[in-house]
């Protein structure tokens, strides 16, 4: 369970950077917390539908927003098969809350990103979060993606829109960029397509 657990973190945040407390030494799980993102996550039970019943599984509940999202995914490829209809590239090291509601929310630590480079792929569009040595822009930011369709990532302010947009253009998501230009402002006031 722990080794799961560190394996499925880990693609977030380094684990020096992740705090894991139980109640007595041998049990499982209680709190996790992850101070550089400003993040704690308690275990306990939720409903999880399986051969048609209703079962109660235990899972981390993201204290942060409001308690009742629980953590469903970390990393963009396991988000990827999550959200079948998001065509857009997901930032890296991005984390799923979704509530038994449907609601749901992509975490993501805003840092400095950097696009791997290998000798048989030039140019690649693998893109990773350096996260072992700046501090982050701000501990992270919250998208909101619509319930039900999780077509697209509505972004909370102008640093997360930007963040992703300079992600989106870093993976050559140049859709996807396109589409977050009205949502970035000027000081003249927000962009506008022409065309």
């Amino acid at each position: 369970e722990l080794f799961k657990l560190g394996q499925e973190l880990s693609g977030a945040e380094p684990l020096s950077h992740v705090l894991i407390w139980s109640k007595d030494e041998g049990a499982s799980v209680g709190l996790v917390e992850m101070p550089r993102l400003q993040l704690r996550f308690r275990l306990r039970e939720g409903p999880v539908m399986k051969d048609g019943k209703v079962i109660f599984e235990p899972r981390l509940y993201c204290e942060a927003h409001g308690g009742h999202l629980f953590l469903q995914g970390v990393g963009a490829p396991t988000l990827r098969h999550l959200l079948p209809n998001c065509p857009y590239a997901l930032p890296p090291h991005c984390m799923l809350l979704r509530s038994e509601s449907g609601e749901a929310k992509l975490i993501a630590p805003l840092g400095e990103m950097w696009r791997r480079r290998s000798y048989p792929e030039p140019f690649s569009t693998d893109v990773c979060l350096q996260i072992n040595g700046e501090p982050f822009l701000t501990a992270t930011a919250a998208y909101d993606l619509p319930t039900g369709t999780g077509t697209d990532l509505k972004c909370p302010g102008l640093l997360a829109a930007l963040w992703l947009l300079v992600a989106r253009l870093l993976q050559r998501d140049y859709e996807g960029s396109a589409k977050l230009l009205p949502f970035v402002a000027t000081a003249d006031g927000p962009l506008r397509h022409d065309g």
